[in-house]
C-alpha cells in the first residue's frame, strides 16, 4: 500500500506516463489528459493537495479493469436471462468494485506485475467516489485515442497492401473490419452500450463524439485508396465523410447480423455480405463495373 502512494506521488508530476509504465499503450493512445476527470487530489510531503495526473498508470490499470469487469459482465456473459436496467452514466453500480478488483488482478498479472493488495480502496483513494470512477470508465472506453491507434495501424496496413490489385485489397479490409467489430472488447462494448441506452445523454455524446473521430479518419483512409488506385467519386455533393458513412454503416450492419448467427452474414451461395454490399457501392460511386474496378493497380502510393 505504501510502495502503491509513492508510485501515485512520483507519477502525479508527469503529463504523459513512462514508456515502461504500461507496456500494451498503442502508439496515439498514450495520453488521457481530457479522458479521465474526475480524479481526486493527492497529498504530496508537504501536505498539501495536489492535483493527481490521469496519466498515472496505476490509474489506467483501474480503469482497464472496469472495462474488462463492464464486457465480463455485459457483453461475454453466458447462458441466463439478462437484463440491463441502469442509466448508462451508473451502469459499473451494476459491477462491483470487488468484480473490478478481480480484473485488475488478472491484468497486472497477465502482463508480468504483482497486483498487490487489489481492493476498492485502489479506486476509492483516486477517485474519491464509484460515481466518479463509474463515470471515468465510459469516458475512457470511448476515448479517442483507442480509435486513432487502430486507424493508424489500419492505415500503414493498407500502405502495404498496394501491390495487390484493388479487388483483393477491398475483399481484405471488408473482411478485417467485419471480424474487428466482433473480436475487439472495446467496440463490443460500445456497441452493447449505446444500444442498450439509446436515451443517455452523456453517453450519446461520447457516442457521437467517436463517430466523428471515426468518420474522420476513415475518410481520410478512404482518400488515399482512391486516390492509389484511381478511383472516382462520380455521385454529385458526396464527399469521402459521406463515403466513410456509407462503407462504415455496411461494416457495422453486417456485425449485428452476425452477431445474431454467423449464417446471417453470408448471401445464399455463402458469399460475403459485407463484401458484396461493398463491391456494390463502390460500383454505384464510380460508375465502373466492378470486374473493371477489381484489376486496378496502386500507380502511386498514398499522400504522405
Amino acid at each position: 500500500m505504501q510502495q502503491d502512494r509513492e508510485q501515485g506521488r512520483e507519477q502525479d508530476g508527469g503529463d504523459r506516463p513512462r514508456s515502461d509504465a504500461f507496456p500494451h499503450v498503442e502508439p496515439g493512445d498514450e495520453d488521457l489528459t481530457g479522458v479521465v476527470q474526475l480524479l481526486g487530489g493527492t497529498y504530496g510531503r508537504d501536505g498539501r493537495s495536489h492535483p493527481r495526473s490521469p496519466n498515472e498508470p496505476e490509474v489506467r490499470w483501474c480503469l482497464e479493469a472496469g472495462v474488462r469487469a463492464l464486457f465480463e459482465e455485459f457483453c461475454a456473459f453466458e447462458q441466463g436471462e439478462h437484463q440491463a436496467v441502469l442509466p448508462a452514466n451508473e451502469l459499473l453500480g451494476a459491477v462491483s468494485l470487488r468484480r473490478v478488483m478481480v480484473a485488475y488482478a488478472d491484468l497486472l498479472s497477465e502482463h508480468g506485475r504483482d497486483p498487490g493488495h487489489a481492493s476498492r480502496d485502489r479506486v476509492l483513494r483516486r477517485w474519491g467516489s464509484t460515481t466518479a470512477f463509474q463515470r471515468d470508465v465510459l469516458r475512457y472506453l470511448y476515448r479517442p485515442g483507442h480509435e486513432r491507434a487502430r486507424h493508424a495501424q489500419r492505415a500503414e496496413q493498407l500502405r502495404g497492401l498496394y501491390d495487390l490489385p484493388f479487388g483483393e485489397v477491398a475483399r481484405v479490409l471488408s473482411s478485417e473490419e467485419s471480424d474487428v467489430q466482433g473480436t475487439d472488447p472495446v467496440i463490443q462494448l460500445q456497441i452493447a452500450l449505446q444500444a442498450a441506452f439509446p436515451a443517455d445523454r452523456r453517453l450519446q455524446e461520447l457516442v457521437r463524439a467517436n463517430y466523428e473521430h471515426r468518420l474522420e479518419a476513415w475518410a481520410r483512409i478512404y482518400e488515399d485508396v482512391a486516390e492509389a488506385f484511381g478511383l472516382r467519386v462520380t455521385r454529385a455533393g458526396f464527399t469521402f465523410r459521406d463515403v466513410a458513412a456509407v462503407y462504415n454503416t455496411i461494416v457495422e450492419g453486417v456485425h449485428q447480423r452476425l452477431t445474431a448467427h454467423p449464417s446471417l452474414g453470408l448471401l445464399e451461395d455463402g458469399r460475403s455480405l459485407a463484401l458484396e454490399m461493398t463491391m456494390m457501392m463502390t460500383e454505384k460511386l464510380d460508375g465502373r463495373p466492378w470486374s473493371e474496378l477489381a484489376d486496378l493497380r496502386a500507380g502511386r502510393g498514398p499522400r504522405g
